[in-house]
């Protein structure tokens, strides 16, 4: 009687789970992408405020991740992820998150004059978004860490990011390029 009912609970899995993939895929792309796009525009704004003066010298603001980003992701947390069903709230979640390292990088990267007072402040916000992404990452029930999502890629430009920062290879006044592209190839923040 068992064995029976085994068998054919299996025979169901079988037949049921073209359909199954087909749902996935339709709640990816008309549902899952949707909504990483409006919630990554919210954190494109969100993260266009670094230029409003965050990284000047004399900037009285303590983080601007601990004040601008984190409440943002802990508010996506509670407002979109907890509501979806465990199979697709990690999707959303990496998504975020790979947005979120990518578009973090590209506004650092734009601002300028970053005197060093600023790079140790950018030094440290991209510590605090590490730790924040990777906390928005399991908080949504994915099994995989930061370091995991895109084979890693969107990680390790975070992590090139910081060495990237302290870069001098372009101060010397009088340095030619192929003495720039010497101590490029050397650096390992352009290799990773």
């Amino acid at each position: 009687h068992v064995p029976f009912y085994e068998e054919y609970c299996k025979c169901c899995y079988r037949a049921m789970t073209p359909a199954v993939a087909e749902i996935d895929s339709v709640v990816d792309s008309s549902v899952l992408s949707l909504l990483s796009v409006t919630l990554n525009k919210k954190i494109a704004q969100c993260l266009s405020k670094m230029h409003l003066g965050a990284y000047v010298e004399k900037c009285e603001t303590e983080s601007f991740v601990q004040e601008h980003l984190s409440i943002l992701l802990d508010k996506i947390s509670v407002d979109f992820l907890s509501s979806l069903p465990m199979e697709y709230a990690p999707v959303l979640a990496k998504n975020i998150a790979q947005f979120c390292i990518y578009s973090f990088i590209s506004n650092m990267a734009l601002i300028r004059p970053l005197g060093e007072n600023g790079k140790l402040r950018v030094t440290q916000d991209l510590a605090d978004s590490e730790l924040c992404l990777e906390q928005f990452v399991m908080n949504s029930g994915s099994k995989e860490s930061l370091s995991q999502i895109n084979d890693g890629k969107p990680y390790a430009e975070l992590r090139a990011a910081r060495r990237m920062l302290f870069w001098n290879g372009l101060d010397g006044r009088n340095t030619t390029a192929n003495d720039i592209y010497k101590g490029l190839i050397k650096e390992v923040w352009l290799t990773s």
